[in-house]
């Protein structure tokens, strides 16, 4: 019982040492995201920014959402047909009428057509 009890201490001594590993590589990457994220916002003009910090507060941390087949994906409403069409022109920034996160379309990719 002794030897087996050795075994699953090295067993999760080692399992512990690879996930701080990981850990601290994600801690990296969290990182290096936030400064980069803190380094686009510095480009926005001051009342975009300020527009998506609100909307990201009281919106769980989901400002900016696709639009899909003429639908929102943050609260899944239909959006009018021609804010629809304003959003695929990406002339400038629409929000959803509904929730007021901001719109951006991007075409599926397979992964999209897999998942529907």
């Amino acid at each position: 019982a002794e030897a087996a009890l050795a075994e699953l201490d090295t067993a999760a001594s080692e399992h512990r040492t690879k996930s701080e590993g990981r850990v601290e590589q994600l801690k990296r990457e969290i990182e290096a995201e936030a400064a980069e994220r803190e380094r686009t916002a510095a480009e926005l003009p001051d009342n975009l920014r300020r527009r998506y910090e609100q909307i990201f507060s009281r919106r769980a941390g989901l400002a900016v959402v696709r639009v899909r087949d003429g639908n929102c994906l943050g609260c899944n409403m239909r959006v009018p047909p021609q804010l629809y069409n304003e959003v695929l022109r990406r002339e400038k920034i629409h929000s959803c009428p509904d929730c007021q996160r901001i719109l951006f379309f991007r075409e599926d990719t397979e992964a999209d057509r897999q998942e529907a």
